[in-house]
């Protein structure tokens, strides 16, 4: 949404207090374009108000997607999210999308949406994310939920459910009555498993994997999201060392030429969570903080704390 330039703003200013905001801008998507020009003028206007990248959605045309590709490098603009149906997941890796989100275009290019893939297909896959040096952003939690493979009375049980808005919290609670396009009860079960799989293979083979949950949505909520994230890229078979460096390090590697943080070093931005016992040791310590430093500005356990009942309070009306 545009306010949330000035969201950015605020909170880099100091006005308001907030995580540090990189942006993508307003979606490139079937709904949005409807032209070759509209899509390159797009680009543009993009760059020039500021956003950090462009953020791909499904329905684009080939034609679209290459033209948004050609005229983002050479405004030196970042594109990255999902791989429209027509461009498929190779073609976006050759135009050089940043990242593949939600580990979208990944099963639909060997087939595998309604059967166990291969380890065959595997490795075609991983071959290709290393070829094209492209990185993922999996959303395990939230894409097991989209797709059907949660269990919704589980889903309902969360208690940060209460830190969002009513309408919003009600909209979750009836998915399943009113599932979205990404819904497939039948497939579910092995799309969840074969994602599993997939991501495993990813980090056996050494691609980069950025930390992400699309929070704030269905059942995600934004800090909380973190912990299911986690629980799913574990059960994946990722190590906690490596999931905490795709939070941190590769999070901040990505966006090495505009900011430095992601890690605890001279010269790095002031982010961390101070825990009680080493999350290598003990992953449940990280729902259990002590304070968080947020760009040099200490946040007790009692403010935090403090903080959360006034959002569950407000919603609550």
């Amino acid at each position: 949404y545009p306010h949330q330039l000035q969201l950015k703003s605020d909170i880099e200013s100091g006005k308001r207090l907030g995580p540090t905001l990189y942006l993508a801008g307003p979606s490139f998507s079937g709904n949005t374009i409807e032209s070759v020009e509209q899509v390159t003028e797009r680009v543009i206007a993009q760059r020039d108000e500021g956003w950090d990248l462009l953020k791909v959605h499904p329905g684009l045309t080939l034609e679209e997607y290459e033209a948004m590709a050609s005229t983002a490098r050479q405004a030196d603009m970042d594109f990255a999210g999902h791989v429209p149906a027509e461009v498929g997941l190779k073609r976006a890796m050759e135009a050089g999308q940043r990242t593949i989100d939600h580990l979208d275009g990944y099963l639909a290019y060997v087939d595998a949406m309604n059967r166990e893939i291969t380890q065959d297909e595997l490795d075609l896959l991983v071959a290709m994310t290393l070829e094209h040096d492209v990185a993922v952003v999996p959303t395990q939690a939230l894409w097991k939920t989209l797709i059907g493979a949660a269990n919704p009375n589980k889903l309902k049980d969360y208690p940060e459910i209460q830190l969002v808005p009513t309408a919003v919290r009600e909209g979750w609670l009836n998915y399943y009555n009113n599932p979205s396009s990404y819904f497939n009860q039948e497939q579910a079960q092995v799309q969840q498993e074969n994602r599993q799989k997939l991501l495993h293979a990813l980090h056996e083979g050494g691609a980069e994997i950025i930390f992400g949950t699309d929070a704030p949505q269905l059942f995600s909520v934004p800090g909380y999201s973190v912990h299911h994230e986690i629980r799913l890229m574990s059960e994946a078979g990722i190590p906690m060392a490596d999931i905490l460096r795709s939070a941190t390090v590769a999070a901040g590697d990505y966006f090495s030429e505009q900011d430095t943080f992601g890690r605890v070093a001279a010269g790095h931005r002031a982010d961390f969570i101070l825990l009680k016992d080493n999350p290598l040791e003990n992953p449940d310590t990280l729902r259990e903080n002590l304070g968080v430093m947020v760009r040099g500005q200490w946040l007790s356990r009692e403010a935090i704390d403090k903080k959360v009942e006034e959002i569950r309070a407000a919603y609550a009306q």
